[in-house]
């Protein structure tokens, strides 16, 4: 996929996603005062967390006849995954690169920060991508799937299916809790309403009694 003059290896799965950052309210020295000093912004950092099954691991460039300018870094990030990195941003309109050393990762417990830099404007956009590593094939290795224990985790297809999986329990689950309920209370209700006729039934039965008063007799 061609964006402006940037070409990105996108493929089935591959989720691209954009990071707008309109109007914002740049520091222009009178504005922002720090330790006594006016400072005056030319850059704005924006950082994206992702927790990949491994470290982020660069790939070969997918087209070995563009400058590496002019095409996105794509990172395996394990598990079949890989997460394609822009040094491109969109500023009021024109593309313009970062500077260099961006973006950058850094890694962050389990997960990886990806900083990014972006010149000063008035509209920014920036649109990475992440998905299925579209260049694996069947002989991928088996330890980019497995976790640190030798476990075998799942790729991000066998995720999202592990997932529906779930959710599809969960509302089998509460749909049998609630037609359990209901017969139950309608059992309950009918057995209730079965003791009351019962009862009514034995007070008919109960015949009478007659009670009779004496006259008092003299002595």
């Amino acid at each position: 996929m061609v964006h402006g003059s940037e070409e990105s290896r996108v493929g089935n799965g591959t989720m691209k996603f954009s990071v707008n950052v309109n109007n914002w309210n740049w520091c222009t020295g009178s504005n922002c005062v720090h330790g006594g000093t006016q400072q005056v912004g030319a850059f704005l950092e924006f950082d994206v967390s992702i927790k990949g099954f491994k470290s982020p691991e660069a790939k070969a460039l997918a087209n070995s006849n563009l400058p590496a300018t002019n095409q996105t870094q794509d990172y395996d990030i394990g598990a079949g995954a890989v997460v394609g990195l822009s040094s491109r941003v969109e500023v009021d309109g024109v593309w313009l690169t970062m500077p260099n050393g961006y973006p950058k990762i850094a890694a962050q417990g389990a997960s990886s920060v990806y900083t990014f830099r972006f010149p000063k404007g008035n509209s920014i956009l920036y649109d990475p991508t992440i998905g299925p590593d579209i260049t694996a094939g069947a002989s991928s290795s088996s330890s980019d799937r497995s976790g640190p224990s030798g476990d075998t985790k799942l790729g991000v297809g066998g995720n999202f299916l592990m997932i529906l999986l779930l959710v599809l329990l969960v509302f089998l689950s509460l749909v049998f809790v609630y037609i359990a309920g209901y017969f139950g209370y309608r059992y309950c209700m009918s057995g209730s309403k079965y003791k009351t006729a019962k009862a009514k039934a034995e007070l008919q039965q109960i015949p009478r009694q007659q009670t009779s008063i004496s006259q008092p007799q003299s002595v």
